[in-house]
Order: structure tokens, then sequence, then C-alpha cells
């Protein structure tokens, strides 16, 4: 018995649907593939984000600390010039200079 036109057009038309499944499952695995690698990456780049706004926070703090000392240390530099200016500066007091 001779296949019949239609027949020939199912089963052609049936392998192109076979073919469109499996290319389509494909695409689906590679689509999946990428968007868990791009959670991995978004993830990783979170961390790093955390990390440098961790790192700056800690600069911040530094700088601040070292301001003050810094201030710190022109106050007390300020009080020992006048310290010292105070010591050096006559008293008023007429001391016979041998």
């Amino acid at each position: 018995m001779a296949e019949r036109p239609e027949d020939r057009a199912k089963g052609a038309s049936l392998e192109q649907v076979r073919v469109y499944a499996r290319e389509l499952q494909q695409l689906y695995r590679a689509e999946r593939q990428a968007r868990q690698e791009l959670e991995a990456r978004t993830r990783d780049l979170e961390q790093k984000v955390r990390e440098l706004a961790a790192l700056n926070q800690l600069s911040r703090d530094h700088i601040r600390q070292d301001l003050r000392a810094q201030e710190g240390l022109q106050d007390l530099l300020a009080q020992l010039k006048a310290l010292v200016a105070r010591a050096e500066a006559p008293t008023g007091r007429k001391n016979p200079k041998p």
C-alpha cells in the first residue's frame, strides 16, 4: 500500500515538532544556565559592593581620627608656644645683672 501525501505531510510535521521541541528544550536549558550565572555574578558584585562600602567607611573613620589627632596636636603646640612665650617674657621685676 502506498503512503498517501497527507500521511507523509503529517509525518514531516511531527518530525518538525520534535525538532522544535528539542531546540526549545536546549534554549530553555541555556537560558536557565545564563540566569544562574547572572545571579551568581550579581551576588559576587553585591558582596564586593558591601566590602568596598565597609572599606570606605573604615577609611573615613581613620581620616576622622587622624584629623582629630592633628587638631589635638595643633592645640598642644599652641599651648606649648604660649608657655614658652610666658617663660621667656620679662617678669617685670628688676634684678641686678651681675
